[in-house]
């Protein structure tokens, strides 16, 4: 494989290690939202609808941030 290949093909894998970095960032900055709004007191429906997430989902995100809370 020419240099200017392997270049371009590591280039596309940092582009892409760092895309899937932002979307762990996202989906944590997400999940952290969607928990305290339900702290807050909001509906788990609607907090579902607005992040576009299960309720099932959402309930298992607070059942582990209550789990990290308790230790």
């Amino acid at each position: 494989m020419p240099a200017s290949w392997k270049q371009e093909v590591k280039a596309a894998r940092n582009n892409l290690d760092q895309a899937l970095r932002q979307v762990d960032r996202a989906r944590h900055t997400l999940h952290a939202t969607a928990c305290a709004a339900c702290t807050a007191g909001a509906r788990p429906i609607d907090v579902s609808e607005w992040a576009q997430v299960t309720t099932q989902a959402l309930h298992c995100w607070r059942k582990e941030a209550s789990c990290e809370e308790s230790q």
